[in-house]
């Protein structure tokens, strides 16, 4: 739906008018779009088939347009009639609905159960009487259902009750309209201050390139260090142009709660009056989960049955949960308790009311959880701002979204819980050759051609199969809905041209299917938005982090934010005397150790290592333990949540002499204690990735680069972001220092230097265990000039 308010006029196809409510559904148990939309296009053009037998001057498909005045709003319209028929003097309307349950029905059950069919028929008549094309015609409808598991037919005509059945939907839309058309008088008069009482040295600069860059095509790459303030100035510039009418509504994501609950925070400080913008943070669905006597949140399925009767009893307006500018979580959950309907339902319901949405990257990016935004009545991508907090993490996290896996020991679990529910017999047959397959696959690194043909076609059967299998949902697990959703996700995947794919098999009976390269889907999406700003401490290697999201330097305007007070805040030095390598870091163990021993004696605080992986930090700390049993360690544990992370920083610095962390972890890129706590910092080795199937596939796709270039992109590149965003988090403001000794001799070499951020390029080198003694007794401008490795 596209929403013009200033000539209060809104266009959306029939279907969407059709189906538009302000509230969640029964409808959507699985993720059966595609399936359903194919289905339904088979089923059309057997009807189209049998009508040519009957009326040889039947036409199908026949596009119409036209417009409704309903008060003050016009409603345009276009839309597809699947049948006409001309009768002369009568013009009939056929409407040809695919539906999973047995037929015949009572017209008042197909009412209830289908009332959109409905709906969507009578549009098409209002709109055809008012058509030239038919002017004089009597107009007649009827829906033509068809059960697609046996092709059982029922044929309901629709009369003099299509014009009560429009009205009461032109009432829906218009309600909404109004309140859409009420919000931006709201926004026009929205108050706020800045985030900043006083502008830091580079902030002044900021803005104005922030605004420069606004009417620039392509996204906006802002990079800025930790605590220089982009998030409120991203803010900023983001309710300024909310309020003047530029965007229709704002969409803030990142990939932490911790980065959401900031912005959250930030709306409420620099909004004066509360009510005068209507924020959300959407969360996920097991934040939303509840048991009580009128609901239990369990499988999913129960979330959604009668789910509409039960929205109607609940009496819930959603424009007037809005207290203070948002909703909060426990407000959901308690009127889902009291209600019966599911809170994450609720929450979703909720979301065209808030002028901005804040919540997870998956909600744009990931093509299983996209729609929970995109399917919101109102919503236009053209019209919204999208900015991207932490956006370094993006590409990694939408290949992600595309990546899965499947295992014949699931796939056998599914198979169970499908003949208990009912499933017919050759459903379970194919699922069971399909779980045989899965067994049967030996570990590799890439699949074989012949067995990945044979994927496909098992998977293109199933889903056929799936389409017309019933069966009891209630019976079926939320792990193995998953598992079923999972045949859809997987074809698709496997259709999807434009991206990079390996399909692997790292234990048997183990399939994955991994997103190497995303940046086409992501290119893809930026696209659709009317702006859009990726920001983050950390996008360089700026070429690396452009061509990831699918970008080129001609289609998109890096704002890097100017910081001179960051020029001295660093003293970093390079340790030449070790190297860090797989193969030759444990005969350094020892200086290693000794080294860290130095450089937390220099320190009145504690020293903070960062590592490649945890048993590289677990092999360091038994020699720091064995060297210097007064010393207190903390080696960053494994699988905590962010508030744990948070704790035992917060022990660490307070009870420790040596911090062991593991780079790209929370602790390293989401946990901001670390500014102006730790004065010096030690980096053991380019944080490069494992070498595994997947890094094995990325060489082999860029074969047709010299080794140098794949190397850099798929080794050395994302290693040094991780570097850079650890190191990016210590100093924080102008009063800060931090004495960073990079140590690994390749940190020397010319390919990984021009990798690190700017801040931290040609540091001195150190090559004996003097000149490293002079660095942590000096500061680097004592030091001679480097002469090389």
């Amino acid at each position: 739906m596209q929403i013009n308010l200033d000539e209060r006029k809104a266009t959306l196809s029939v279907r969407d008018f059709a189906e538009f409510r302000i509230g969640p559904t029964d409808s959507g148990i699985g993720r059966s779009g595609r399936w359903r939309a194919e289905i339904g296009q088979r089923w059309h053009r057997e009807m189209q088939t049998q009508m040519l037998q009957e009326r040889a001057d039947a036409i199908f498909e026949v596009s119409i347009k036209g417009h409704l005045t309903h008060k003050k709003w016009r409603i345009e319209l276009q839309g597809r009639i699947d049948q006409l028929i001309d009768d002369g003097a009568t013009l009939r309307i056929r409407e040809i609905k695919s539906v999973n349950s047995v037929l015949p029905q009572q017209r008042e059950d197909l009412e209830n159960s289908y009332p959109s069919y409905f709906v969507q028929l009578a549009i098409y008549m209002a709109l055809a009487e008012k058509s030239p094309t038919w002017k004089g015609k009597s107009i007649t409808g009827e829906l033509v259902f068809v059960d697609i598991t046996d092709g059982v037919t029922q044929e309901v005509s629709l009369g003099p009750e299509a014009k009560v059945l429009l009205f009461d939907q032109l009432e829906k839309l218009h309600d909404f309209l109004d309140e859409r058309w009420n919000s931006r008088k709201r926004l026009r008069k929205m108050e706020f201050q800045k985030p900043f009482s006083e502008l830091r040295e580079g902030q002044e600069l900021t803005q104005a390139q922030l605004n420069y860059f606004l009417d620039k095509p392509g996204p906006i790459l802002f990079e800025a260090p930790t605590g220089f303030g982009k998030t409120g100035m991203a803010l900023e510039f983001a309710l300024t142009h909310l309020r003047e009418g530029l965007f229709d509504r704002i969409i803030y994501l990142t990939g932490k709660a911790t980065g959401q609950w900031q912005a959250i925070s930030q709306f409420r400080q620099m909004v004066i009056t509360a009510e005068s913008l209507q924020f959300y943070q959407m969360r996920n669905k097991s934040d939303h989960a509840i048991a009580s006597p009128m609901h239990t949140c369990d499988n999913g399925v129960s979330c959604r049955s009668q789910l509409e009767e039960r929205w109607e009893r609940s009496g819930i307006s959603p424009a007037r949960l809005f207290i203070k500018g948002t909703v909060d979580l426990t407000d959901i959950k308690s009127l889902g308790a009291q209600t019966g309907v599911c809170p994450y339902e609720i929450s979703r319901t909720v979301l065209p009311f808030a002028d901005i949405w804040v919540g997870d990257y998956n909600y744009v990016f990931s093509p299983r959880n996209r729609g929970v935004f995109y399917n919101q009545p109102g919503f236009d991508s053209a019209k919204t701002l999208l900015i991207v907090d932490e956006a370094h993490n993006l590409p990694s996290r939408v290949a992600g979204a595309f990546s899965s896996f499947a295992s014949g020991d699931d796939a056998d679990a599914v198979r169970d819980e499908l003949r208990f529910a009912g499933c017919a017999l050759p459903i379970l047959h194919t699922w069971k050759i399909y779980a045989q397959f899965l067994h049967t696959l030996e570990p590799s690194e890439r699949l074989d051609l012949n067995l990945e043909y044979e994927l496909t076609d098992l998977l293109e059967t199933l889903e056929n199969k799936l389409q017309s299998c019933q069966f009891d949902p209630l019976l079926i697990s939320t792990k193995s809905w998953e598992e079923i959703w999972k045949i859809s996700e997987m074809r698709s995947f496997l259709d999807n041209a434009a991206l990079e794919k390996l399909f692997w098999v790292p234990r048997k009976g183990i399939l994955k299917l991994t997103c190497l390269d995303a940046a086409p889907e992501i290119t893809a999406t930026i696209d659709e938005f009317g702006k859009v700003i990726l920001m983050s401490a950390t996008l360089s290697p700026i070429d690396y982090f452009q061509s990831s999201c699918g970008q080129t330097p001609e289609h998109c305007n890096h704002l890097r934010a100017e910081t001179p007070w960051r020029d001295s805040a660093y003293s970093i030095a390079v340790d030449a005397r070790v190297d860090t390598r797989f193969r030759t870091r444990e005969r350094y163990y020892a200086v290693t150790a000794d080294t860290a021993i130095q450089m937390r004696l220099n320190s009145q605080k504690p020293l903070a290592m960062f590592f490649p992986s945890y048993r590289y930090a677990e092999s360091i700390g038994k020699y720091l333990s064995a060297d210097r049993p007064d010393f207190r360690l903390a080696l960053q544990a494994r699988g905590i949540d962010l508030e744990d992370q948070a704790q035992f920083l917060e022990n660490a610095l307070a009870s420790s002499d040596i911090i062991l962390l593991v780079m790209g972890s929370g602790f390293t890129e989401s946990v901001d204690l670390l500014g102006g706590r730790i004065s010096h910092a030690m980096v053991v080795g380019p944080a490069l990735p494992e070498v595994n199937a997947e890094q094995n596939a990325r060489m082999d796709d860029r074969s047709h680069l010299p080794r140098e270039t794949a190397f850099r992109q798929v080794y050395q590149a994302p290693g040094m972001v991780k570097i850079n965003q650890a190191l990016g988090r210590l100093v924080r403001s102008p009063d800060q220092r931090a004495h960073v000794l990079l140590h690994c001799r390749r940190f020397a070499e010319t390919s990984s230097n021009e990798l690190l951020d700017k801040d931290y390029q040609n540091s001195p080198i150190l090559k004996t265990d003097a000149s490293l003694l002079i660095w942590l007794t000096s500061n680097q401008d004592a030091l001679s000039p480097p002469s090389g490795p």
